[in-house]
């Protein structure tokens, strides 16, 4: 057995170490002045520079930059920014210890200065001892779903700067995965996690950091790429994108977009909204976008259509609204962006009161009976007529354009029956109560001047009946849907878009149920906004997951668990065990084997240790969030500058 023996000696400027017979000397790193500067609870090494003046030596003002911290005190191991080990490479042999120094102590008084040993490359036992398991199969999973996806180059290409992509995708996977909105528990999260980064941050600062410029070039990226992969593919079917809203409530009094309004949890307190569009064939959202809380769905169809073609969305996409969204002006607004459109209409508006009465005795027909869907079925192209929307010197009328527009209408007997038994039940029991005499609420006052009619003998006497007219007027739309649309000819092909229209209210669901998105739980505008995108990031994250586990079901792949949330819990129990360099994955067996193998997910490999993910903290991350925020204002000054 061949045993090495390491000996250390050192002096002021070199490190002599000897191993057996061979002596290989080490320079010590030339540093520039460095002093220790307390801030909060952390001591961190400064660079400065002094200068005298008036025989004094003073710090010239601007001159110290954080170049580390001291982990543990005033005193111990120093952890240097990456960009100091940068400037001085020599530094990465070397672990750098801030120590007292004896001989220069005077009294009471300390004096430090820095130690340098060796850095050891082989593992010790105390390392071995003190290894780190975190739970990695569900990460693992995530990260082979999105990788190369447009949604993991978009998130790279805009936050790549400070491994920002890698640092909100963590947030991101923390808040589907614990269904939490709550950031206070996420260190601990992290430290039982196998993550894509690791390290501690300023999770507030990194929401505050988030940009509206970065949110748009995100969205702007990713429909790009989604187009160029939907122009590759040789499908030719019509691409979907479903339009809906939600509300996010809160408690906090400073929120600027908190009004009250229509709020969708029926929840008493003040909102913002989010609205999504959600492309209905790959289950993923493509555009969100933070508005006031007492803003209603019928007024954001117009900024909806600006930012689509602002942020040049898939023009061939046909957006797909419930009847929040239908209106005239609506139908109007679609026609004159040329963006393609399929609508629910109210079957309360006029117009669609006009095309009823005017095809009922066909639509009943019995060729036009669907049992697919357990409805007749009838379509009618009809002519648009709607103002066009550029400058014009007229005088009496603004000119109008002329489009031809497919009007589907569908009648289901059985809601028909129903909801016909509902409201003549309704009436009856309130022309009984307006017989008898009996004390009215304000809704039934109103219904009574609408469906009651009073009729007065000689003697004075009232007698009241039902107004037919106005009944069959309400009847004859029960159980009909009508749907609107520039381009969908095919009135199946319309029914089957809208059905899957579902896929938003699906996102919804899992924006505020699995992410954590139903309340805001921060007062500050920047935070609150930023943790909204964060949420729509692990809601598109979700998304792309349940789509894909459907997409294996679809070919043919068993899938051994009921649901996403027991599919996760058993992948949770695949262990990765990290160590100082590198780190490693446990026996993989069993129902964890079948389910990475019915996902086609390659088993986990080891990975090298990653450094960087475990080194910055709070205090470097408001350094680099400063630097973000100088960074994105000198690009702005710079597109200002070139505009003008």
């Amino acid at each position: 057995m061949l045993f090495s023996f390491i000996f250390m000696c050192y002096t002021s400027n070199i490190i002599y170490v000897t191993m057996v017979t061979h002596m290989a000397v080490i320079e010590k790193p030339v540093l520039p002045p460095l002093k220790a500067v307390l801030s909060g609870k952390n001591y961190h090494i400064c660079t400065f520079k002094n200068e005298w003046i008036d025989g004094k030596c003073v710090p010239i003002k601007g001159s110290t930059k954080t170049v580390g911290k001291i982990i543990g005190g005033p005193t111990g191991l120093i952890n240097w920014t990456d960009e100091f080990l940068k400037e001085h490479q020599d530094l990465e042999q070397f672990d750098a210890f801030r120590i007292v120094d004896e001989k220069a102590k005077k009294g009471k008084l300390k004096k430090y200065k820095i130690d340098y040993k060796p850095a050891d490359p082989l593992i010790t036992l105390t390392q071995a001892t003190t290894l780190k398991r975190l739970n990695a199969g569900a990460t693992w999973v995530f990260d082979n779903i999105i990788a190369g996806s447009p949604f993991a180059i978009a998130l790279h290409r805009t936050f790549s700067k400070y491994y920002r992509d890698k640092k909100l995708l963590s947030i991101a996977y923390y808040m589907y995965l614990e269904q939490s909105g709550v950031m206070y528990d996420y260190y601990n999260f992290s430290q039982k996690t196998r993550l894509p980064w690791g390290g501690k941050f300023s999770i507030t600062r990194l929401f505050q950091s988030i940009t509206e410029d970065e949110i748009n070039r995100f969205i702007l990226t990713l429909s790009n790429l989604v187009q160029d992969e939907e122009e590759k593919s040789d499908k030719k079917e019509n691409i979907y994108y479903a339009l809906d809203s939600t509300s996010i409530s809160t408690y906090s009094k400073y929120l600027p977009l908190a009004h009250r309004g229509f709020n969708k949890d029926h929840d008493n307190l003040k909102q913002d909204n989010v609205l999504f569009l959600v492309d209905q064939s790959r289950f993923m959202p493509v555009y969100y976008k933070n508005y006031d809380g007492d803003i209603p769905d019928v007024s954001t169809v117009s900024f909806v259509l600006k930012e689509f073609l602002r942020l040049g969305l898939n023009r061939k996409a046909i957006i797909v609204s419930d009847r929040g969204y239908s209106s005239i002006c609506n139908i109007h607004r679609f026609f004159q962006s040329d963006i393609r459109f399929l609508l629910n209409l109210k079957t309360g508006l006029t117009v669609c009161k006009h095309y009823i009465s005017s095809v009922y005795s066909t639509l009943t027909n019995t060729e036009n009976y669907k049992p697919e869907i357990n409805s007749y079925v009838y379509t009618s192209v009809v002519t648009w007529s709607y103002p066009v929307n550029y400058a014009t010197n007229c005088e009496k009328r603004v000119p109008h354009e002329r489009k031809p527009m497919y009007v589907h209408i569908y009648l289901n007997t059985d809601i028909k029956h129903e909801q016909d038994m509902r409201d003549i039940t309704y009436l009856a029991t309130l022309l009984s109560k307006v017989n008898s005499g009996l004390e009215l609420t304000s809704e039934e006052i109103k219904l009574k001047d609408k469906f009651i009619i009073t009729d007065e003998d000689e003697l004075g006497n009232k007698s009241y009946r039902i107004n037919n007219q106005a009944q069959a007027e309400i009847l004859i739309t029960n159980g009909i849907r009508i749907l609107v649309s520039d381009d969908v000819s095919d009135a199946m092909e319309a029914d089957r878009a809208y059905r899957e229209r579902n896929t938003v209210e699906e996102c919804f669901k899992i924006f505020k149920q699995d992410a954590g998105g139903r309340r805001h739980y921060s007062s500050n505008h920047d935070a609150a906004h930023g943790k909204t995108f964060v949420t729509f990031l692990a809601t598109s994250i979700a998304s792309m997951f349940r789509a894909y586990i459907e997409k294996c079901k679809f070919m043919g792949h068993k899938i051994p668990a009921s649901c996403d949330r027991e599919m996760i819990r058993e992948l949770n129990r695949i262990e990765q065990t990290v160590f100082k360099l590198g780190a490693y994955y446990g026996p993989i067996t069993g129902k964890r084997l079948n389910l990475l193998q019915s996902l086609d997910i390659p088993l986990p490999e080891a990975e090298p240790y990653n450094a960087k993910a475990n080194k910055l903290d709070d205090f470097e991350f408001a350094e680099e969030v400063k630097d973000i925020k100088e960074t994105l204002r000198a690009e702005e000054q710079v597109m200002g500058e070139l505009l003008e």
